[in-house]
This record gives structure tokens, C-alpha cells and sequence, in this order.
């Protein structure tokens, strides 16, 4: 794709009419059809997920307890501080009102 230096038109890079359409549609210029890159896509997906390294039941068992674990323990952090900022706005209502 060839570009013009247009100095006069506060020196912007200007495409030909021709040249436009063609980048704006990859098939104009002897690309692949859309079905073509979409079938390539999912080829592509499939490949990508025959190389991922699945956990064994083991280590998936082991990571879902660290989850769940993980989970609670911020659940009971959370609950504690919201409890005491309840109590803290409690306590501030009841001096001001």
C-alpha cells in the first residue's frame, strides 16, 4: 500500500481511492474469505488447546481446597471489619443524634 506525503493538508498521509477500498476489504485484494479466516481461527483454537498442560485430578482436588479455603478466610476477614465499621457508625450516630 503506497502512502502520499500531503504537506498542504497539514502534513497527513493520503491513500488512494484504490488503495483504501482494498485495506478495507482484505478479499478485494486476493486475501482469504472471511469463512476461510474463521475456519482458521478455530483450527487454530484447537491446536492451541491440544498444547495446554491439563491438571490431574489431584492437583485440580488440591487447587479447588485452596480456593474454597482462600474464599472463606476472606469472607471472614470482610464480615469482621464490616461488623466493626457497623459498630463504629453505630456508635458515632448515637453521640451525634
Amino acid at each position: 500500500m503506497s502512502a502520499v506525503w500531503d504537506g498542504a493538508r497539514g502534513g497527513r498521509l493520503q491513500q488512494g481511492v484504490g488503495e483504501m477500498a482494498t485495506a478495507a476489504n482484505p478479499s478485494a485484494k486476493g486475501g482469504p474469505r472471511w469463512t476461510e479466516r474463521v475456519g482458521r481461527f478455530f483450527r487454530d483454537v484447537r491446536a492451541e488447546f491440544r498444547k495446554v498442560v491439563w491438571p490431574t485430578r489431584k492437583e485440580l482436588t488440591v487447587y479447588t481446597g485452596v480456593v474454597i479455603v482462600m474464599t472463606l478466610i476472606v469472607a471472614v476477614i470482610l464480615g469482621v471489619v464490616d461488623f466493626g465499621l457497623q459498630a463504629l457508625v453505630s456508635a458515632l450516630a448515637a453521640i451525634g443524634g
